[in-house]
């Protein structure tokens, strides 16, 4: 089995990125797509978000720095 996501899912995504990143582009924050881990400690799991708006600088789980702890928008298509 191969992840992925259909067509439309990707436009999305995309589309939400290309306007968080149009928005932001001037302040202090890195948005990342999919394959930024982030973890919930509150719910003690970790999430591929499709989409993720992290304020710089980025606050990271251990020193492997894939980790992130500071999220403030996570986006779910």
């Amino acid at each position: 089995f191969m992840p992925g996501a259909s067509t439309s899912h990707n436009v999305i995504s995309s589309n939400i990125n290309a306007l968080l990143w149009f928005e932001l582009r001037d302040r202090d924050y890195i948005i990342c797509q999919s394959d930024q881990r982030v973890h919930n400690a509150k719910a003690k799991s970790y999430l591929y978000p499709d989409v993720v708006v992290i304020p710089k600088p980025p606050q990271y789980a251990d020193d492997l720095f894939d980790t992130v702890t500071n999220p403030e928008v996570l986006i779910e298509v």
